[in-house]
């Protein structure tokens, strides 16, 4: 089963290469290019990873993940940037993987590929009644 991964990117030209590449690896790509279409698409899709631009006319990136963040806190995020130094310490904190712009394509393949392991483990773990952070059993919620 292929897993689906949402692409928000305003501009067109980096969208259609990131679909080839992604699509080339057997994921499923639903290319956005906006916030509201972002929304709409996670309101009827389950997605299984987020990538975004943080630049762009509107430079939506942090609002976005934040907003991301609201629905689905486990979920992986991937977010581009050509500027790292001004939103690393807010995207450590949200647990927010950040790329440098230029792309390097092979550490973005690896890193979602760790990444969705990583979370598929995690969910593993909990349905166990294993808390993923220590391996120790969850206790009882009342």
């Amino acid at each position: 089963m292929s897993k689906t991964i949402l692409l928000v990117d305003e501009d067109p030209a980096v969208r259609r290469m990131l679909c080839r590449v992604l699509a080339e690896e057997n994921y499923e790509v639903l290319p956005v290019h906006d916030r509201a279409e972002a929304m709409e698409r996670l309101g009827t899709r389950a997605v299984d990873l987020i990538i975004l631009d943080r630049e762009g006319p509107s430079e939506q990136g942090w609002e976005l993940v934040q907003e991301f963040r609201q629905q689905n806190p486990a979920r992986p995020i991937i977010l581009f940037t050509a500027r790292p130094n001004q939103t690393l310490s807010k995207m450590i904190s949200e647990g927010v993987v950040l790329m440098d712009k230029p792309l390097d394509l092979l550490k973005l393949l690896c890193t979602i590929e760790e990444l969705l392991k990583n979370n598929a483990s995690r969910r593993r773990l909990e349905s166990a009644g294993v808390a993923a952070s220590n391996g120790l059993p969850q206790s009882p919620t009342r």
